[in-house]
């Protein structure tokens, strides 16, 4: 099982960087790397198709927006990976907002977890910095030291 944590900080206001997080079906105008994202009915699944290295990785995921603690969790119900679960936090920063994106991940191949996993790792580290540069580009985001890859 692999861990991805990517933090930063943004010049905006915490809630209406909540907003742009939550507004999935928008990463596909504003991320390179996110193929296609369809919202099921109430918002409580999210079918998802995003570029990974020289391929596409699909999934479907459950999801719980919680917009008062600035919360969501995810959860992969099917697709390409054995186990995939995260979260995104929001909260309020001396500098405007901070941006917690964590997950846990498994691709469910064994024999070959040790040489995929730790690339897959960092592409979905990768990603989640170019996704976090792409949302909020006039907010000036700043990584957390050691945690994110050169753009």
């Amino acid at each position: 099982m692999r861990e991805v944590t990517v933090e930063a900080v943004v010049w905006a206001d915490p809630d209406a960087v909540f907003a742009d997080l939550a507004d999935f079906p928008g990463y596909v105008r504003r991320a390179p790397s996110v193929r296609e994202v369809v919202m099921g009915e109430g918002n409580s699944t999210s079918s998802w198709e995003v570029s990974f290295r020289d391929g596409i990785l699909r999934w479907v995921e459950a999801d719980a927006f919680d917009a008062g603690a600035r919360t969501i969790d995810f959860r992969q119900t099917e697709g390409d990976m054995e186990f995939f679960e995260g979260s995104w936090l929001v909260e309020p920063a001396a500098e405007g907002a901070r941006i917690v994106f964590s997950a846990r991940f498994d691709l469910g191949v064994p024999g070959l977890a040790a040489f995929l996993e730790p690339v897959a790792q960092r592409a979905l580290e990768e990603n989640i910095v170019e996704l976090v540069r792409s949302l909020f580009a006039d907010a000036a985001p700043r990584f957390a030291p050691g945690k994110v890859p050169a753009p």
